[in-house]
């Protein structure tokens, strides 16, 4: 494979779409690799699903290519990014207490309304 400093720097999803494009696995042997379906593979190539650290590994050995030369490859942006699942966690959260300051608590006692978010 051609140096990793003459190859633009991009995302995870970016590195893993220009290797395949260079080595052209067949999606059996893609996915044989890894460990799933073809198609659950490409969600990660399309940035749906992040790769664990042992998806690099095997994609790693499929390519014949070094752990470090790979990691050189991903742009600083990539490598300073929230991981999706932390992201779709804190998306989760916004989107419950947003939720939680629409709805109308009351409290029995008082029969006064009351912060919702006090309820949780």
């Amino acid at each position: 494979m051609e140096s990793s400093t003459l190859l633009p720097r991009g995302t995870i999803s970016e590195v893993l779409t220009r290797l395949r494009d260079i080595h052209r696995p067949t999606p059996q042997e893609l996915a044989d690799a890894v460990g799933m379906s073809y198609t659950t593979y490409l969600k990660t190539e399309r940035g749906q699903r992040e790769p664990s650290f042992l998806m690099i590994l095997k994609l790693c050995r499929l390519y014949k290519t070094d752990l470090l030369d790979f990691v050189s490859q991903l742009s600083d942006g990539e490598l300073e990014r929230t991981e999706l699942g932390i992201e779709k966690q804190r998306q989760k959260i916004a989107r419950k207490k947003a939720e939680a300051l629409k709805a109308k608590v009351v409290d029995l006692k008082t029969g006064q309304a009351v912060n919702p978010l006090l309820y949780r």
